[in-house]
């Protein structure tokens, strides 16, 4: 299994604090999409299909090819720290 990551920079004049929106997260993939149940803490989220064990099914490319692709979504919401 490869792992892959990203990243995000939020910049602002005074401290902020981004918390996850409930019912935003979404898990899309070539084989289908996923709704991600964060439950009562935004904090920490295990992600996975069948059962969370960080695996989702990936299916074929626009080109035939058997590809594993995916990304994560969610929104969140920005507040001032404080």
């Amino acid at each position: 299994m490869a792992e892959v990551w990203d990243g995000a920079t939020v910049l602002s004049d005074v401290p902020i604090q981004l918390r996850p929106i409930a019912g935003s997260m979404s898990m899309y993939t070539n084989a289908g999409d996923w709704p991600i149940d964060m439950g009562a803490s935004l904090s920490v989220v295990t992600l996975g299909w069948e059962k969370q064990d960080g695996e989702f099914p990936v299916g074929y490319a626009a080109d035939g090819k058997y590809r594993g692709n995916g990304y994560l979504q969610l929104r969140l919401s920005v507040v001032q720290a404080g």
